[in-house]
């Protein structure tokens, strides 16, 4: 049962009005002033995610089977719920251009700026009958560099400065000094070089339409990134396209994950993420890397070294969890609302606090890719023009949560387990013509394999996922645009195969009426054993509606 309201009801209302009137584009998105030019562009988008799952998210209720909010220890229970998510959003970006004269007065050959604001709401557990407060846990996760990192997060909303930075160029040099994302890598599906920037779940989950990869996820940080073309120097070893690019900044943003009590949470209700000293500390770690890429006999290629304090960390208590047998308060507090029985029933319902260390890590990784010329051999137009790409890295002294490290019994807790990490990727993308009667698909196939963590958390994958490692992931996508160019035909799919396997399906349409105008119906299916990475993720599926528009 759906619960509105009056003055949410009205709230909808307005901003569907917003929205709408949004497709009224101005005369003109830039000026001149002075010589410089600017622009502004808006981008107002609403995400709409109804449960087609038929059940709750068994995270919240403890894995107890909760039919109200008042039972003990199904505080955050979202058996009932019909909304997974009802977000709205508004992105203004800001552009500058000085002039070349304005330029070349300060010393450079072009100066720019940029400025991306975002505001993102969900207003899905107000209007579902949920208690407000669910969500607003994940937005309160305060540690030092808040204030540092521009943004402004609570209840269920966030104002933040997505990226803001200037760049500078001069000869063969340029400089990017500022808030930003630094993207290494090609892969469409996953991440392998792609490990600079730690990412932002609580507007992602599978809800997020797998096109959109990474970009709005990632955590923008305060960095200087210089890069230097350097084709001249290393053109006597038969290099095209040579650069050299480093990067450093002190502002160091760990993962920040899905908020507890949210339809896609995928910690249980009971366990709280206390951001103690392990995360204060890595917060004043440096970032820092440099990449060496080039083009050698139509070879792309690339040597990748990133230092970073860990993304996602190691979990443990945040203080010894028992004292002479029994279980410490100061741990495990006792809590009617969301607590589990964790030491059974005499021991009542209480949560499990806990928090992350975040080690540094070095990684070291390359990339090899080449587009395949024409051959005349039969079935060779099976691979004509296909981009076949290999990327890999290489993570030693990683360290991950143990099988033992939240045993409260065990002699390990609180220890982590270090080994080396091992993560490869294969891509290949081409364009392929079904048929003369409509346009050439886009189609991309991925494998994906790591020795001991899953796609995304180091947690997961050992032991809650029955021990194991060596994980393998395989991904096809399919864009078909149709004879118009205003409809797309979309279909992802995710086969993992570890315990059991699981698969992720995404399906969907897009609709593109007019320029700054985007429709997308897509539908997100999990299934699985629970022991597979993908199957306990069955609660989220869910039927999505987006709309895009850019005035």
């Amino acid at each position: 049962m759906i619960h509105f309201h009056p003055f949410l009801t009205r709230a909808t209302a307005v901003l569907m009005v917003l929205l709408i009137t949004a497709a009224v584009a101005f005369a003109e998105d830039s000026i001149t002033i002075l010589g410089a030019t600017i622009g502004m562009q808006n981008v107002a988008e609403t995400d709409w995610a109804i449960s087609t799952a038929g059940k709750g998210n068994s995270f919240n209720s403890n894995f107890q089977k909760c039919t109200r909010h008042s039972q003990r220890g199904c505080g955050l229970a979202t058996n009932d719920n019909s909304w997974n998510l009802m977000a709205y959003r508004l992105d203004t970006l800001l552009s500058l251009k000085l002039s070349n004269a304005q330029a070349n007065a300060l010393g450079f050959d072009s100066v720019e700026a940029f400025v991306h604001g975002r505001f993102w709401s969900d207003l899905a557990p107000y209007v579902d009958g949920a208690l407000p407060a669910i969500n607003a846990e994940g937005f309160r996760q305060r540690y030092a560099g808040n204030g540092w990192a521009a943004q402004v997060a609570e209840h269920e909303y966030e104002l933040d400065a997505a990226e803001a930075y200037i760049d500078l160029q001069r000869g063969p040099l340029w400089i990017r000094l500022g808030k930003q994302q630094i993207v290494y890598g090609e892969e469409l599906g996953i991440q392998t070089l792609d490990q600079v920037d730690s990412l932002d779940f609580r507007r992602h989950s599978l809800s997020n339409y797998s096109a959109l990869e990474f970009s709005d996820a990632r955590i923008a940080e305060w960095t200087l990134h210089a890069t230097y073309d350097a084709s001249n120097l290393l053109a006597p070893l038969y290099q095209d396209n040579a650069q050299f690019s480093t990067w450093i900044s002190p502002d160091f943003q760990p993962d920040i994950f899905l908020p507890g009590g949210s339809p896609y949470s995928t910690s249980p209700a009971y366990s709280i993420i206390e951001n103690q000293n392990g995360i204060s500390r890595a917060r004043h770690k440096l970032v820092y890397g440099a990449v060496l890429e080039g083009t050698m006999f139509d070879v792309d290629w690339s040597m990748n070294f990133y230092s970073t304090p860990e993304h996602i960390g190691w979990f443990k208590y945040v203080g010894q969890p028992l004292i002479g047998g029994a279980p410490n308060p100061a741990v495990f507090p006792l809590d009617n609302f969301r607590g589990a029985q964790l030491f059974g029933p005499a021991g009542g319902y209480r949560d499990a606090l806990i928090t992350r260390e975040m080690p540094r890590i070095n990684i070291y990784g390359g990339m090899l890719s080449y587009t395949i010329e024409p051959y005349k051999f039969p079935g060779a137009e099976i691979l004509d023009g296909a981009q076949v790409r290999a990327s890999g890295t290489y993570t030693p002294d990683m360290q991950f949560t143990g099988p033992n490290t939240l045993n409260p019994a065990s002699p390990n807790v609180n220890r982590p387990t270090t080994v080396g990490e091992l993560n490869l990727a294969l891509d290949l993308e081409r364009d392929v013509r079904w048929t003369e009667h409509a346009p050439s698909a886009y189609v991309f196939l991925e494998y994906n394999y790591r020795s001991r963590s899953d796609l995304f958390d180091d947690y997961l994958a050992q032991p809650a996922y029955g021990n194991h490692h060596d994980f393998n992931l395989a991904v096809i996508g399919i864009t078909q645009p149709l004879a118009s160019n205003r409809w797309q035909l979309v279909w992802v799919q995710e086969v993992e195969g570890n315990a059991g396997g699981s698969v992720f399906e995404q399906p969907a349409v897009v609709y593109k009426p007019r320029l700054g105008q985007e429709y997308r119906v897509f539908w997100n299916f999990a299934t699985g054993t629970n022991h597979s990475f993908l199957g306990p993720s069955r609660y989220m599926d869910e039927i999505v509606f987006a709309a895009l528009y850019r005035f």
